[in-house]
């Protein structure tokens, strides 16, 4: 069973900041980048499925679907990366959101085979944090007025403050 993720890689690259720097029309890069996106992440899905059918050892499929999970979950943290601080460029948004999708399909469709204990993308844990700490916020505020321990909230909010 061979390597899935090099086409989805070669996209990824055609929009790295300098890729994208050194173009000298970047719309036109980014435009194309939407289109081989959506088709590559229907292309994997279909040879994700059909690894399914044709794969006939459940261990070599097994590791399949590990080795592409983690593949995809490097794959968006690079992305994620190329984001930070001040990149706003919304293709890779879309690119996140595309292996997001993937992601998604391998934990609902093989969840036999999906590896709950590999490493939790980058971007998912920004977009948990964000929220966790407003939650601990609020919680902070009720706190005050029920009279809570504040030591205690201060043990559970350590883990998601900076």
């Amino acid at each position: 069973m061979k390597y899935e993720l090099d086409i989805l890689e070669k996209i990824i690259h055609t929009v790295t900041p300098a890729a994208l720097n050194a173009s000298a029309n970047k719309e036109a890069v980014m435009s194309e980048a939407y289109i081989l996106l959506r088709e590559e992440k229907e292309r994997l899905r279909r040879a994700f499925i059909k690894a399914s059918y044709s794969c006939k050892k459940e261990h070599a499929f097994s590791l399949f679907i590990e080795h592409h999970q983690t593949g995809l979950i490097d794959i968006a943290n690079m992305v994620y990366n190329y984001m930070q601080p001040d990149n706003s460029v919304t293709v890779y948004n879309y690119c996140i959101e595309c292996i997001d999708g993937l992601l998604t399909m391998l934990q609902l469709q093989f969840k036999k085979y999906f590896v709950r204990n590999i490493a939790v993308p980058d971007y998912y844990k920004a977009r948990t944090t964000v929220i966790i700490q407003k939650q601990i916020a609020s919680l902070r505020k009720q706190a005050k007025h029920k009279n809570f321990e504040p030591a205690l909230l201060n043990i559970v909010a350590a883990c998601f403050e900076d």
